[in-house]
C-alpha cells in the first residue's frame, strides 16, 4: 500500500509501518487485512516468505471514494412527459458516483425520494451501478402549472476541489455549499414558505448555506458529517384529452 501522507491505506494494524505486516501461518494459511484510506486508486499487497527469495503479489485491489458527491448527484425519468390523470407512472433513477465518479461502495445508499404531488416511493437503495429507483405516479393534487419538482436527497459530501490532491478536504479549498432541500414548486430556485424541506440541523426553520465544507472528517466548527445532499428535476403533466375525427369526413372537390 501506499504510505498514510499519499493514500492512508494500511495493512495488519495502524502501528506506524502502513506498508508492512508480519503474519504467522495457521494451518499453512496466512492472513491480513488492508484498509482503505481517503484516495481512490489501485493497490496491490505483496506476500513474502521470510528467510527465502519466494514471494507473490495479489491482484489488484480497487480502493474507491466511499461516498456520494453533491455535484456528481442527478436525475432522470423514462418519461419526462405524462398526461395529467391518476394512475399514470415513470420511473425516476437517482445516479450517483463519489467525488472520484466511482460506484464501488455505493450499492446498498439510501435515497429518499419527494413529489410536489401525486405519489412517489418514499425510499430506496443503489444498486451495484450507484443508482437508486423509484416509481412516480400521477394523483392528487396537480401542479397549477402543469410543471411537476421530483426532489431526492441522500447523505453524502458537498463537492470541493481538491487542489494538494491528497484526498481530503482542507481549509481554504473551493467547495459548493448546499442550502437545506426542499420542494421547488414554483421552479424559482428559492424556497418560500409553503414548499417542503428537510429540516437537517433539527433547529425548526429553513437554513441556507452554512459556510463551511460538509461531509465525512470535515475539519470546520459546526460542519455536519455526513451531509445531506440533493437534487431535483420536473415533470411535465399536460391534457389528457382525445382528438377524435369524423368516421366520414368530406373533401372539397379540386378541379382538374
Amino acid at each position: 500500500g501506499k504510505p498514510p501522507s499519499n493514500g492512508g491505506e494500511y495493512i495488519g494494524v495502524d502501528d506506524g509501518t502502513p506498508t508492512t505486516a508480519s503474519i504467522t501461518t495457521a494451518g499453512g494459511v496466512a492472513e491480513v487485512n488492508l484498509v482503505s484510506g481517503a484516495v481512490a486508486g489501485p493497490a496491490t499487497v505483496t506476500a513474502s516468505v521470510a528467510g527465502t527469495g519466494i514471494s507473490t503479489p495479489s491482484a489488484t485491489i480497487s480502493i474507491g471514494g466511499g461516498v456520494p458527491s453533491s455535484n456528481h448527484f442527478r436525475l432522470a425519468s423514462t418519461k419526462l412527459n405524462l398526461a395529467a390523470a391518476a394512475g399514470n407512472f415513470t420511473t425516476i433513477g437517482a445516479f450517483m458516483s463519489d467525488r472520484f465518479s466511482n460506484v464501488n461502495g455505493l450499492v446498498g445508499t439510501a435515497v429518499s425520494f419527494f413529489a410536489e404531488a401525486g405519489a412517489i416511493q418514499p425510499l430506496t437503495l443503489a444498486d451495484e451501478f450507484g443508482t437508486a429507483y423509484a416509481d412516480y405516479t400521477v394523483g392528487a393534487g396537480f401542479p397549477p402549472n402543469g410543471i411537476l419538482t421530483i426532489m431526492a436527497s441522500t447523505q453524502g459530501e458537498e463537492a470541493f476541489v481538491d487542489t494538494n490532491g491528497n484526498g481530503l478536504y482542507d481549509v481554504g479549498e473551493a467547495f459548493s455549499d448546499i442550502n437545506e432541500p426542499f420542494v421547488d414548486k414554483n421552479e424559482n430556485g428559492v424556497r418560500d414558505a409553503d414548499e417542503l424541506y428537510i429540516d437537517v440541523n433539527g433547529n425548526g426553520i429553513y437554513n441556507g448555506p452554512n459556510g463551511v465544507w460538509d461531509g465525512p472528517g470535515c475539519p470546520s466548527p459546526g460542519c455536519v458529517k455526513p451531509a445531506t445532499i440533493w437534487t431535483s428535476m420536473t415533470l411535465t403533466l399536460s391534457g389528457n384529452a382525445v382528438c377524435a375525427l369524423s368516421p366520414s369526413p368530406t373533401f372539397p372537390a379540386i378541379a382538374d
